[in-house]
Formats: C-alpha cells, sequence, structure tokens
C-alpha cells in the first residue's frame, strides 16, 4: 500500500472535484486551503495502472505545494471512455519512476 501522509488523506475525504478539460480526462482537485499541507520534498506523481471493466489505461495523481492538485486517466485504446474507470478496475497505487 502506499504511504501517504495524514494530511493528502485528509485532503482526500475533503476534496471537490472540477472538470478541467473536455477534451481529455483530467480533473482538477480543490482542497480548502485552510486544511495542512503535507511535507513532499519532491514532484513525483503517483500512479495506478486501470485494467477492466473495458477501460485500458491510468491514473496520475498530482500534489502541488503539499495538497492534491489533480487527477488524469489516460488510456490506450482507440476511442476515449466515456466516464472514469470503476474503483474495481483501478490497480496499486505506484510511484512513478
Amino acid at each position: 500500500m502506499l504511504q501517504t501522509s495524514a494530511e493528502l488523506q485528509n485532503c482526500v475525504r475533503k476534496a471537490e472535484s472540477v472538470l478541467a478539460s473536455n477534451d481529455g480526462m483530467v480533473v482538477d482537485l480543490v482542497v480548502n486551503r485552510a486544511l495542512p499541507t503535507a511535507a513532499v520534498v519532491h514532484r513525483v506523481p503517483v500512479q495506478a495502472v486501470v485494467d477492466g471493466a473495458d477501460y485500458d489505461g491510468g491514473l496520475i495523481l498530482y500534489v502541488e505545494e503539499g495538497r492534491l492538485y489533480g487527477l488524469e486517466y489516460w488510456w490506450v485504446t482507440e476511442d476515449k471512455p466515456d466516464d472514469f474507470p470503476p474503483v474495481s478496475a483501478v490497480g496499486r497505487p505506484v510511484v512513478a519512476a
């Protein structure tokens, strides 16, 4: 399991989403600025493989200034999916190298 700070876990519980792009599957995560920030020393995205339920690709989670910032779904199929994949199709998170 991916180890995250308590601050980022708190952001997950309280984040709101805003569609960032009509041509991709990108969501801005809006987090209350009053919440404490996580001590993030470098900007390495976390990603998870998506495979199943007719979805193939991955999710990338972005952190900016110690807060969750965005979520992107990328796919390898010819056609853009209609929606984000179900949780059951998302694999375990890994830190991108």
